[in-house]
């Protein structure tokens, strides 16, 4: 990108879109615009909408998968399940493991995600062409947004296969549904999850990934014990999130992470790093597994047992 064409979108400090306070089950969150450094998608701002106007883009969907199945038809079965006890939800985290927890992306910034200049600047179709998907795979793209990549991979999966798209946002599914629409593409399972569980069944998932999503997690040890039980026994996590360790990369530093810090997450909850493509221009692609070994287990089983926001992290004040 250009200087001629930041200008055009940056815009004057009494304009910039700064957050907004939505209320959900797990607390209040503010959500904040695209992560670039000083810059606001101008599209963002056009097409943000009032508080209050949520309830008219809200899509039909299931809020809650069946556990235990492993069909794309018992994924999409409707159940009535009672709303989790206030007093039973964990609370957020502002620091976790000596990492600043993101905000999560309001959905006002969804034009940020598929905005022309990004295939340019992480080469998404490379990404994508190095997953390794296999036709009939079970995909789980968690933080699916707008569903940018999940139409992608769902035409890659084919018709036998299919795609679960998970987000906390019913207007980022709203708009998946209509790229889903004009596209004509019906393998792909929409999932409203919740900041600490994202609804997902056991051992179903052959691949679930996460673009630049896993910075934001307010509650990342439960999403990622809830992630790792999603798994089948081969399956992979695979992580894209913008390098730490490059200063020149144009994204805030609380939405950026290091190889090692991923590593000494991940390695913390029950995961092991199988391999890495290195040829993004601006991220690292890391692909774990479940880890087996036993002395690993013991040490997810003390992290477990660690009170939150004591050691590895700091809660988060409302």
């Amino acid at each position: 990108m250009n200087n001629t064409a930041l200008r055009r979108i940056l815009l004057p400090p009494t304009v910039v879109l700064l957050g907004i306070v939505i209320l959900h089950s797990c607390g209040v969150y503010t959500l904040v615009h695209p992560p670039f450094v000083g810059v606001q998608h101008a599209a963002a701002q056009e097409t943000f909408d009032k508080p209050g106007d949520e309830t008219n883009s809200q899509p039909d969907i299931f809020d809650k998968p069946t556990p235990g199945s492993n069909t794309r038809a018992e994924l999409e079965r409707p159940e009535e399940t009672a709303a989790t006890p206030e007093s039973k939800i964990p609370p957020a985290l502002e620091t976790y493991m000596g990492r600043e927890i993101a905000r999560t992306m309001h959905y006002s910034g969804a034009p940020w995600l598929i905005r022309d200049e990004r295939e340019r600047e992480e080469r998404c179709s490379l990404m994508l062409a190095n997953l390794g998907i296999r036709p009939q795979m079970v995909i789980c793209d968690m933080g699916c947004g707008v569903g940018f990549h999940a139409t992608k991979m769902a035409q890659m999966t084919g018709e036998k296969g299919y795609v679960a798209g998970v987000d906390v946002q019913p207007q980022m599914l709203a708009m998946m549904r209509r790229r889903m629409e004009k596209e004509g593409i019906e393998n792909i399972v929409p999932i409203l999850g919740s900041y600490h569980n994202p609804r997902l069944p056991r051992e179903t998932f052959d691949m679930v990934l996460m673009v630049d999503v896993y910075h934001e997690f307010s509650h990342p040890r439960q999403m990622l014990a809830s992630i790792r039980a999603s798994l089948k026994p081969d399956g992979v996590v695979v992580l894209v999130e913008y390098r730490a360790e490059d200063k020149t990369v144009p994204i805030k530093p609380e939405h950026k992470m290091s190889k090692a810090q991923v590593e000494k997450e991940l390695t913390a909850n029950g995961f092991a790093l199988k391999r890495s493509y290195d040829k993004l221009p601006w991220q690292h692609m890391l692909f774990y597994g479940r880890d087996t070994d036993q002395q690993n287990q013991k040490r997810q089983q003390n992290q477990d047992q660690i009170i939150p926001g004591e050691s590895t992290g700091s809660i988060r004040s409302e």
